[in-house]
């Protein structure tokens, strides 16, 4: 493992997947914006981060696709990767769907994106902007 030149990467990957909010934890963040105030719960930004372990839906789908068995290595080694280096991976799973399912992948990839902006969306406006303090 520590040859490989993946440690930085599996460490970055530990952390991300490490990110939790610890029980009775209520801290919160804020400041003045726009000539209001806001405010933003520890709980609110560690649940955005967290939404970066996302990326664990892709890697379950290049992994468990059909497009990743022993039948389309082999199959992609003789047509496509001559000098034996290449794989089919990650890029060779997405390029195969587009071709074979297109509107499929497409839609969910938006379906997707589209919730996972809501949220973000939906968590940093929740708390509205209050009317400014008054200063005299």
């Amino acid at each position: 493992m520590w040859q490989t030149g993946k440690t930085k990467w599996l460490v970055a990957e530990l952390l991300l997947c490490a990110v939790i909010c610890p029980p009775y934890c209520d801290w919160t963040l804020s400041g003045t914006m726009l000539k209001g105030h806001y405010e933003y719960s520890l709980d609110m930004l560690v649940n955005v981060l967290s939404l970066a372990r996302g990326y664990l839906f892709y890697r379950g789908f290049a992994h468990y696709s059909t497009w990743t068995s022993e039948a389309a290595q082999r199959i992609y080694r003789k047509d496509c990767g001559r000098d034996m280096t290449t794989s089919a991976g990650f890029f060779f799973t997405i390029k195969a769907e587009l071709c074979s399912r297109p509107f499929r992948l497409l839609a969910t990839a938006l379906v997707v994106a589209l919730v996972y902006f809501a949220v973000v969306v939906r968590r940093f406006e929740l708390y509205p902007i209050l009317p400014p303090y008054n200063t005299s």
